[in-house]
């Protein structure tokens, strides 16, 4: 991706402060040598690999103030980025009390095309030490206007995507205080600064999701119950609205005591209302089950131990389906779920 703003501030704690003294700094001038320090601290994050976070938004409205500051920076005109960079700079002094540092405060955007990414840093103050060689011999000079690039109170959060509604809604950071044992510590960046919550990859929380309907379908011990997590099941696999939470899936599909079984399920109230991006086929797999769907219009769906069992396959220049059972339930359905 192509860096094309860049936006420096020194910023002072001031959190609870009644009258704060704005951030110094502004637009910087983007040159190769800066080109390549960005990418550094880049590579030094390795940010892809870092941890997920969402912003806390509603599914429908998506609105979160740091969110749009963000979106601002990326797609704004200059006038623009620079009033959503200076906010964000007021916004890191607002949540920093006196426990945090001077820092210095980095907001840099790239783009490829229409997509564009966003990248957050702190870098803490540190004092530093520059021998300088002079007629009367060499000294020592203290420099305490730096700032350093490797500490582990360093920051980092990226986020990207197009100027979509359903985009620029997760992104990565780097926090090495987000395990503290201090709860209000380990919420500064993530949860006071960025206004938002631990969240969940694609493929681990669809394997989540599919690992919790599994479960609750073996804990419900009647027929209309599991019908109701098996209906579920299908209208997400067929589902245009790809992001989802646990919560979500269960507020929309599903009722009763299916529904309950289900919220009891999930680990914990976080891992309820962590969005991420469905896999379709990661989920079949992890849930087990094998959709199939005949020339007929019919579906027949499985449990993957039932193939070859009682479903069975047959293999030629048509590949065919039958299965046999006892039918211990039916229902009339005015359409397929």
């Amino acid at each position: 991706m192509e860096l094309f703003r860049v936006h420096a501030y020194s910023v002072s704690p001031q959190r609870g402060v009644k009258h704060p003294i704005p951030p110094e700094g502004g637009a910087i001038a983007i040159s190769a040598e800066f080109q390549n320090i960005i990418a550094e601290n880049l590579q030094s994050a390795q940010l892809e690999s870092r941890t997920v976070v969402d912003f806390q938004v509603g599914l429908i409205a998506r609105t979160n103030s740091t969110r749009d500051l963000i979106m601002q920076y990326a797609f704004g005109e200059s006038s623009d980025a620079d009033a959503a960079a200076l906010a964000l700079a007021h916004r890191l002094s607002g949540v920093m009390d006196l426990r945090s540092t001077v820092c210095l405060f980095v907001a840099a955007a790239f783009r490829d095309g229409d997509r564009l990414a966003v990248t957050l840093w702190t870098f803490p103050r540190d004092e530093a030490f520059r021998l300088r060689h002079g007629s009367s011999g060499p000294s020592i000079e203290v420099l305490t206007d730096v700032f350093s690039q490797t500490s582990r109170l360093r920051k980092a959060a990226q986020f990207q995507g197009r100027q979509l509604r359903s985009d620029f809604l997760s992104g990565r950071v780097l926090d090495f205080q987000a395990d503290h044992a201090s709860r209000d510590v380990a919420d500064f960046w993530i949860g006071r600064f960025l206004e938002c919550h631990l969240g969940i990859a694609g493929d681990a929380g669809t394997r989540l999701l599919a690992r919790i309907v599994r479960k609750a379908y073996e804990v419900c011990d009647n027929l209309e119950d599991k019908e109701i997590l098996y209906t579920a099941v299908m209208a997400m696999r067929h589902s245009p609205q790809q992001r989802v939470s646990l919560q979500d899936f269960a507020d929309r599909y599903l009722s009763g005591r299916a529904r309950d079984i289900f919220i009891n399920a999930a680990p914990n109230a976080d891992s309820l209302s962590s969005a991420f991006d469905f896999q379709r086929e990661l989920f079949d797999t992890t849930l087990q089950f094998r959709i199939f769907q005949l020339k007929t219009g019919v579906f027949v769906s499985s449990p993957l131990p039932e193939i070859g069992e009682s479903v069975q396959i047959t293999e030629g220049q048509e590949r065919r389906l039958s299965c046999e059972g006892e039918i211990v339930d039916e229902r009339l359905r005015t359409r397929h779920a």
